[in-house]
């Protein structure tokens, strides 16, 4: 039951980004429209830990609760500032893939590209349970990246 929610909210969430944004073209340029900064299961526990500590600071009116609790929401804001920065102006380009079978796996080339003076750092794609990266993009620099992934049927993945 629960795969089916997610799935079904996956499937609604890309409809609603497609809505919004247009169809894509070969070269992305990431504008503050096209970046989404969602949580990991890490900054989901983050999340729940500081709302904890919140909860515990205002029922025992703990002084030192309160500082720690929003010096920490203060550094999960600024990392996401920093996170949205570092992705802001980027270029991402489709570069093509190689044909397989059903059941072979189908690697994607795409480059990412910086037009910027300062280097964009950690960069990673990510599609489902499969990962290309991390890579640092020096300014005014394109790396390429592969991304692997298995072909479970006939046809376009």
């Amino acid at each position: 039951m629960q795969l089916g929610v997610a799935r079904s909210l996956e499937r609604w969430a890309a409809m609603w980004a497609r809505r919004r944004q247009g169809s894509d073209a070969h070269a992305i340029a990431l504008k503050r429209r096209r970046i989404y900064i969602l949580p990991t299961r890490f900054g989901g526990v983050f999340a729940g830990m500081v709302f904890a500590m919140l909860l515990g600071s205002i029922n025992y009116g703990a002084s030192l609760g309160f500082t720690l609790t929003f010096l920490l929401t203060g550094l999960g804001l600024v990392v996401m500032h920093h996170c949205h920065n570092n992705l802001l102006g980027a270029t991402i380009k489709f570069l093509g893939a190689a044909p397989v079978f059903a059941g072979e796996r189908a690697e994607f080339k795409i480059a990412v590209s910086n037009d910027a003076a300062e280097p964009r750092l950690e960069i990673e794609l990510k599609y489902k349970d499969h990962t290309a990266g991390p890579v640092d993009v020096a300014g005014g620099g394109t790396e390429t990246l592969r991304l692997g992934v298995p072909t479970e049927r006939r046809g376009w993945v």
